[in-house]
């Protein structure tokens, strides 16, 4: 797992790459050959119009399907500036603001989605943990999980990349939202020079 943290101006970038899952790499064989299957049977090979267009569908779904492998094969880049953390992909941008977000920690991710998942397969990613919307009644008062998407996913062995990770965007959120301290200055009091009065001499005759 390789992670290059950037600095742009008021603007920082972490981009984060690592292995594929091997589940990962059959899927997108398995688009390219769907795909190259497809266009020799168009180019060569006579059909139907309805044959076309049933062809047609799975040179779509070919299509769709690598694009999906190569979002996940490509790495991914966190950008963090004062509108909030966008996760950047092949072709989908997110953007989260600093205020929906309440956390970050390490989730259970899957191995080709990186999607939160009851059996993780043995990944783990990180966990954008946003903040629950707003009840409205008591009924929905009842639902107490919050909204959780995961930006990446890797191996385990690769944690401590991930906490360097999170810990430098919970750095960048805290200072970005740190009020600055107030410093109060007392005005300066004008000098004021002491009045004396004069004594009088008592040994001098009345």
């Amino acid at each position: 797992m390789l992670v290059d943290f950037t600095k742009d101006g008021k603007a920082e970038r972490v981009k984060i790459s690592s292995k594929a899952p091997p589940l990962l790499l059959i899927l997108t064989t398995v688009a390219l050959l769907l795909i190259l299957q497809t266009l020799t049977v168009l180019l060569v090979q006579p059909v139907a119009p309805v044959l076309t267009g049933m062809i047609f569908m799975n040179l779509v779904c070919g299509l769709w399907l690598l694009l999906v492998c190569a979002e996940q094969l490509m790495p991914t880049t966190l950008k963090l500036d004062a509108n909030g953390l966008t996760c950047q992909r092949l072709v989908t941008h997110n953007t989260y603001t600093w205020d929906d977000i309440t956390t970050l920690k390490l989730v259970a991710a899957g191995a080709v989605s990186d999607t939160p998942r009851a059996e993780g397969r043995g990944r783990v990613g990180i966990g954008l943990v946003l903040r629950a919307p707003h009840k409205s009644n008591a009924r929905d008062a009842k639902v107490v999980d919050a909204p959780t998407v995961v930006l990446f996913g890797a191996d385990p062995q690769h944690a401590e990349k991930m906490l360097e990770v999170m810990e430098n965007v919970q750095k960048f959120q805290l200072a970005l939202t740190a009020k600055p301290q107030e410093r109060w200055k007392k005005a300066a009091q004008p000098q004021q020079q002491a009045q004396f009065r004069k004594r009088p001499n008592i040994t001098m005759p009345a």
